[in-house]
């Protein structure tokens, strides 16, 4: 390959964590500038962005970028973990919560309702076993050491939950647990989400149980798109052959952005960090600045003094 500078969709298996895709792909690629945008759990499957070379230096510009899932909660118990991982404290008592008033059965409009309250800007507190920093550590090896893991709320956006389902009896979900004798099958809630970075589907599994007053966590987890990059793109890790791969170009997701085409004089300037004069003004805070047809900076343009300054050269 000659251009090692771009992007790749990854389907990412389960039982993988995000980092040991990029651990095999820089080994299957003797890269070392691999980096993802946007972490997996290993339970999870799908859509995993993956930047290579110079294309890391966008990762910020598309973290921040939508991400859609199918997800399916498990009611009826709850996980030290959120999903399936954990410990999970489980009683045939709890699912009785959401059944129909002196009947057996689950009052599903009561459920999808309780879903439906999740869409729109939440307040949600992460799981304590996630990626999240405190004090430097990560939280979920605070939390495997069974040390207090306190992590504040925060406010994400879920835009949309579609295509919901409930699946119960044979088709629902197994669980066996300390004390039990036999297995017990409690009941699924399938849909698709729609929601802005940052968002934890094993925090909304979590909630939703307690809200329903049932218990819940996250029983899989598959990803299907991250901003523009969808499954239709996702080549398994397996399939990646090094004769005839091809790498998503930069300039694909800087699709929309302002763009600029440096000449000789300019470029020199920009490569050495000094601003530009440009006429007329840009739409949106950021400029591509190209050279000979390659993209080679990123600049920002400065209302006050009507000229282009490097956000970051490539």
């Amino acid at each position: 390959i000659m251009d090692m500078d771009g992007f790749l969709v990854i389907d990412k298996p389960k039982g993988k964590t995000s980092f040991d895709i990029v651990a095999e792909l820089r080994l299957l690629l003797g890269i070392k500038r691999i980096g993802h945008l946007g972490t997996l759990d290993p339970l999870a499957t799908g859509v995993l962005v993956v930047a290579i070379g110079k294309a890391t230096k966008l990762n910020e510009f598309l973290m921040i970028m939508d991400k859609s899932y199918e997800a399916e909660v498990v009611l009826g118990a709850s996980s030290t973990t959120c999903d399936g991982e954990g410990d999970f404290d489980y009683d045939p008592e709890y699912v009785k919560a959401i059944y129909k008033e002196k009947k057996e059965e689950i009052d599903v409009k009561k459920v999808v309702a309780a879903l439906d309250d999740f869409v729109g800007v939440i307040d949600q507190v992460p799981p304590k076993f996630s990626a999240i920093k405190i004090g430097g550590k990560r939280a979920y090896a605070l939390a495997r050491k069974g040390m207090p893991v306190r992590l504040p709320s925060r406010k994400v956006k879920v835009h949309e939950i579609t295509d919901i389902g409930l699946r119960v009896d044979d088709f629902g979900y197994g669980i066996m647990t300390t004390g039990m004798t036999e297995p017990a099958t409690l009941p699924v809630l399938a849909f698709t989400i729609r929601c802005g970075s940052g968002t934890y589907i094993r925090s909304i599994a979590r909630d939703l149980g307690e809200n329903l007053g049932c218990r819940g966590f996250l029983g899989s987890l598959r990803r299907t798109q991250v901003g523009q990059f969808g499954l239709d793109q996702a080549i398994k890790l397996e399939d990646i052959n090094l004769e005839n791969l091809e790498l998503i170009s930069m300039d694909n997701v800087l699709q929309g952005w302002a763009r600029i085409d440096l000449n000789g004089t300019d470029y020199h300037r920009i490569m050495k960090g000094q601003r530009m004069k440009v006429g007329g003004s840009f739409p949106g805070s950021y400029v591509s600045g190209y050279y000979q047809g390659k993209l080679v900076s990123i600049l920002k343009y400065d209302n006050k003094f009507g000229n282009l300054r490097v956000y970051k050269n490539l």
